[in-house]
């Protein structure tokens, strides 16, 4: 039953990230890459919150660090109009140290996984999709991951979209933050934030 809860709540946060394109919240910024400027997009999405690292801990089967070493082709869904429906960045990740493993999944330090982000950056559109504020790990960067398994989709999820990843680098923020960023409540932020402490506290 508690697997089954799992693999729903997974499933749940990939529907939600359907909403991709409602209720925007732009920031623009210089792009390194075009002359005009792009666009970093704050998608409001509904996500489970906690109130503990605790909670947290006790929410997933899994909790590992890795070194993100790579990530795939963003993934953009459109549907027949063009609009997007669908985003999301598939990080792969080598463990380093594992915690935690009460899944069916065999883990060993050294393996790869795939883990999936709610972050994409849109080619086509010149634009950055930030689902629930979730900021992607950086390539050769050390994180603490919440993480359960999706059967269905053959990658690893993140404790409700954005309560699942904490970096080492305490310089790094841990959401992203624009200025006019407000898809999780502004609380929350603060206890992301609290939490990260205590997670390199704990596991650092």
């Amino acid at each position: 039953m508690k697997k089954r809860m799992f693999i729903v709540g997974g499933s749940l946060l990939l529907i939600l990230v359907v909403i991709a394109c409602i209720y925007p919240l732009t920031q623009k910024k210089e792009s390194q890459n075009f002359a005009e400027n792009s666009t970093d997009i704050s998608v409001e999405a509904k996500v489970d919150e906690y109130q503990s690292l605790e909670a947290i801990e006790n929410n997933v089967e899994i909790i590992v660090k890795v070194e993100k070493t790579s990530e795939e082709e963003p993934i953009i869904w459109r549907n027949e109009h063009g609009s997007v429906y669908f985003v999301g960045t598939i990080g792969n990740v080598k463990i380093t140290e594992i915690y935690k493993n009460e899944s069916d999944r065999q883990l060993e330090t050294g393996d790869t996984i795939p883990v999936f982000e709610n972050e994409a950056y849109d080619s086509k559109e010149n634009v950055t999709y930030h689902v629930a504020d979730y900021k992607k790990m950086s390539e050769g960067k050390e994180y603490i991951l919440f993480l359960n398994y999706s059967d269905g989709d053959q990658w690893y999820v993140l404790c409700s979209a954005v309560w699942g990843k904490y970096p080492l680098d305490n310089s790094e923020p841990i959401l992203y933050k624009g200025d006019d960023s407000r898809a999780v409540m502004d609380s929350s932020y603060d206890l992301i934030d609290q939490i990260g402490l205590e997670v390199i506290d704990k596991y650092h």
